[in-house]
Formats: C-alpha cells, sequence, structure tokens
C-alpha cells in the first residue's frame, strides 16, 4: 500500500487510506492528490479553528439569550409585584 501521508503530518483518526483523504482534501477545497502534507494539515487546521469558533459564538449567544429571558421574567415580576402593590 502507497503511503498517503507525508513525514511529521498526521492525518486524523478514521482518514486511513489515499482516497479518504482524497475526500477530505475536496472538503477542503484543497488539491486531492492522495497525499496528506502541509496543505491539506494547514486546511484542516484552519477548518477545525472555524469550527470552534462557531461553536463559541453559539454558546455565547445561547448565554446571551438566557441571560436576556432571565431579565425579563424578572421584570414581568417586578411590574406584576408593583401593580400588585399599587393596587391595594
Amino acid at each position: 500500500m502507497a503511503k498517503y501521508y507525508m513525514n511529521g503530518y498526521t492525518p486524523p483518526a478514521g482518514v486511513n487510506s489515499a482516497s479518504k483523504v482524497k475526500e477530505y482534501q475536496r472538503q477542503l477545497g484543497v488539491k486531492a492528490d492522495g497525499i496528506w502534507g502541509p496543505d491539506t494539515d494547514a486546511a484542516y487546521r484552519a477548518s477545525l479553528n472555524r469550527s470552534a469558533q462557531r461553536q463559541a459564538q453559539s454558546a455565547e449567544i445561547f448565554h446571551a439569550r438566557i441571560t436576556a429571558a432571565r431579565l425579563t421574567a424578572q421584570a414581568h415580576q417586578r411590574i406584576r409585584a408593583a401593580s400588585l402593590h399599587h393596587h391595594q
């Protein structure tokens, strides 16, 4: 079997053949030569970084929405309490 990676570069788990490397390369938008080398590795790492950034942004948005919902609920409780106090 021909070697599908260059020395110093390790494909991700499960990428264990030239055809699987080519699949990754096509998805990453680099030359699909079936060899995991510096260009493929750099594109893969950049893809992981973008994915991590998207996950972090999603977590920040989720946290902001939860905080907004809590603040809204607290404000509604204060308004109800003030309304009840005003009507007494």
